[in-house]
Parts: C-alpha cells; sequence; structure tokens
C-alpha cells in the first residue's frame, strides 16, 4: 500500500492533534532555522586585522654658507633649480597649484605645493611619475653660525622598502650638490641616470594582485602580451603601442608569492637595434593592510650607447607607467582599463562593467576566423 506524503506543516499539524507522547513535539525543528543567529559556530565572529599600516620619516641636514634668501632662491626659481636638481613646469611657490619637476629623462614628479613661507619653509606633496603614492616634503631653512641650517623631512606613508634606503642616502647627496651650485654657481645635473624604477599602488592582496595580473589570459589587458606566459625560460612580446613598437621580454625567474616571501620576476628587455639587453625585477610588496605596491626596476641603460640610452630610456619608463596604472584599475574592480590598447579592444568588444567573479573574460571571436590583435 503507498503511503501518503505529507509536507512539514502538515506533519506537525497532525501530530499536534494525536494521541502520541506530550514531549514529542516535531515543531520544535522549526526552531533549529535560527540556530545559527543564536548558537553561532565556534570562531565565526572571530577578530579580524582592519589596518596595519607603517609611518616613515626621513630628517637630512647641513648648514649652508649662504644666507636663507639665496638658498630660497635655489629651491624656486625654475632656472635655479634646473641648474643643480630639476626642471620645474610651473612654480612651487604657487600653492595648490600643480606642476611638473622633471629630470627629462622619463623620470618626473607630479608635485602639489602645500605651504610656501619666504624664505624659511616650503612643502610640497609628490607622486613619482603621477602614478605612484603621495608623499611630502619639507624645506625648513634656519638662520645657523656659518650660514643657513637646511633640513629636509621627508614623509612616506606604508612605502616600499627599498624607497627609505634611497630616500635616506639620496637627500644628503641632493644637500651636498644645493651647497656645491650655491658656492660655485656650476651645473651640476646629471644628464640621464642608469637605473629606472617605476611604483604604484594595487588595491589587492599581494595573493590577488598576483593572481590577477599574471595569470596569461590577464597580461594582455596590462602588459599587453597577447601570447605566451610569465615563466622561466619562455620569451614574450611586449606591445608598448602607437609607434614606439614592441620588445622582447626574456624571463629569467619567477617566484610566486609564499609565507613572508614577496613575489618577483627576473627579466631582461631587448630590442632588435639595441647592443646589450637590459636587465629588470618586477616584484610586489605588501603596502599596509589588503592592499599591494607593484614596482619593477631596471639598470644597465648606459649599455645602450650614448645614442640610444635617453630616448629608449624615456620610451620603457613611460610605458611602465601607463602599464602600472591599467595593472592598478585592473585590480580595482572597475573592469577594463580605460585607454587600453586597441589591439585589446577591438571594433567587436568595447569597454566592460566590472566581472564580479574576478574572472578576465575571453575576447570573442573575430567573424571569419581572423585575429583580434591588429598586426
Amino acid at each position: 500500500m503507498s503511503k501518503q506524503v505529507l509536507h512539514p506543516d502538515e506533519v506537525a499539524s497532525e501530530h499536534a492533534t494525536s494521541n502520541g507522547p506530550d514531549w514529542l513535539d516535531l515543531r520544535r525543528s522549526h526552531e533549529l532555522e535560527s540556530a545559527e543567529g543564536e548558537f553561532p559556530r565556534l570562531y565565526s565572529d572571530g577578530a579580524q586585522t582592519v589596518a596595519r599600516d607603517r609611518w616613515e620619516r626621513i630628517v637630512s641636514s647641513r648648514i649652508i654658507q649662504a644666507p636663507p634668501e639665496v638658498i630660497w632662491q635655489a629651491l624656486t626659481d625654475p632656472f635655479a633649480l634646473k641648474q643643480w636638481l630639476i626642471s620645474c613646469a610651473g612654480s612651487l611657490e604657487d600653492v595648490n597649484s600643480d606642476c611638473i619637476l622633471d629630470f627629462e629623462d622619463g623620470d618626473f614628479f607630479l608635485t602639489r605645493p602645500r605651504i610656501v613661507s619666504p624664505p624659511h619653509l616650503l612643502e610640497w606633496r609628490w607622486r613619482w611619475l603621477g602614478i605612484g603614492p603621495a608623499w611630502t616634503v619639507r624645506w625648513v631653512l634656519e638662520p645657523a653660525q656659518g650660514g643657513t641650517r637646511v633640513t629636509v623631512v621627508d614623509e612616506a606613508f606604508n612605502p616600499p622598502s627599498r624607497t627609505g634606503h634611497y630616500r635616506g642616502e639620496g637627500w644628503p647627496e641632493i644637500l651636498d650638490i644645493l651647497a656645491s651650485y650655491i658656492r660655485t654657481n656650476t651645473n651640476y645635473r646629471w644628464p640621464c641616470r642608469s637605473q629606472s624604477y617605476i611604483l604604484t599602488e594595487i588595491p589587492a592582496t599581494i595573493y590577488g594582485a598576483w593572481d590577477r595580473l599574471f595569470e596569461p589570459a590577464s597580461l594582455k589587458w596590462w602588459l599587453h602580451v597577447f601570447a605566451g606566459q610569465i615563466a622561466k625560460g619562455e620569451t614574450v612580446t611586449v606591445h608598448m603601442g602607437d609607434a614606439t613598437g614592441t620588445v622582447e621580454m626574456l624571463v629569467h625567474e619567477v617566484v610566486a608569492p609564499s609565507y613572508n616571501v614577496p613575489p618577483f620576476i627576473m627579466f631582461s628587455f631587448k630590442r632588435p637595434f639595441w647592443p646589450a639587453a637590459v636587465p629588470g625585477r618586477l616584484f610586489l610588496e605588501p603596502a599596509g593592510w589588503g592592499a599591494s605596491i607593484l614596482q619593477v626596476y631596471q639598470t644597465g641603460w648606459e649599455n645602450l650607447g650614448p645614442a640610444l640610452q635617453l630616448h629608449e630610456r624615456r620610451v620603457i619608463v613611460g610605458f611602465w607607467a601607463e602599464a602600472f596604472r591599467r595593472a592598478s584599475q585592473f585590480c580595482s574592480g572597475e573592469g577594463t582599463p580605460v585607454r587600453a590598447s586597441p589591439w585589446v579592444l577591438t571594433g567587436h568588444e568595447s569597454p566592460r562593467p566590472p566581472t564580479l567573479t574576478g574572472d578576465v573574460p575571453e575576447l570573442p571571436p573575430v567573424p571569419g576566423g581572423g585575429s583580434t590583435v591588429n598586426n
């Protein structure tokens, strides 16, 4: 004989009117629905880290044998500043008006003066290549026996480890160059540096940023690598866009993130007309809680020779700065990076809204079986 199937409510109602034991109350099963809130799992409401920040201050000082007014002019007059340190497009004396401090070899600072009190206090905030973290520099000029004590205070919030070393060594050298320029009125600017360094903040943990950026399907969105993968012994072609062409990237070593080991990639860049390769290191470091800093460091630009060094350094630095901007946006959940290469965004695909899964959408096939990459 078949048995009639009853719904839970019907079962509870039937037993409520039956002659069963008083303690058998099936309606009590509904109370379990609220058990997660009333009787939570162990550690379900555990503590969590909400912030992990590091503030860094570097203070450098020396006495320069000149009155404050002379030193102030060397710091703020564009002609004088270019003779010993950097070119200035704009004015360091115009508060809250952005200017560019340009080394003219591909490197520059986007700079915003914040305090201008001549001839004793000058403070600005700047970003390396316009995409780096915002840091503060303060110049304090105080009368002292034998001249003026010049103090530079460099403050950074969650900076990468390597910048503290270079800033700590760099500011004393800059102060000494300033003193030599004021004493001799000689041009002390270096024409082009042998190293290049680019950094930007990524709104993701190291693990998240690594997985998001270095999956083969992701490389096209920010690094403009359309074939191959970042693996030891591999060579991939990087498309720089516009009329700058391509550069071959030979991967020497890949270290993925692990416990207390920030990830990095050792590589070399080479173009057909370069007499030598330019080695580099691409790496991630933590930057506060839930964020990281993407960095690339290259050296040996002088090996290209005087005819190529300056031009090619500018080209590659410019490419990395734009690639890092795309990488930061790509990891932020904003979807397809704006100003992506036309090789990526074809006429068959427009920029898409953010994906909630974190997966990188593949390009749709081109009608007729053609390639989405414009040769």
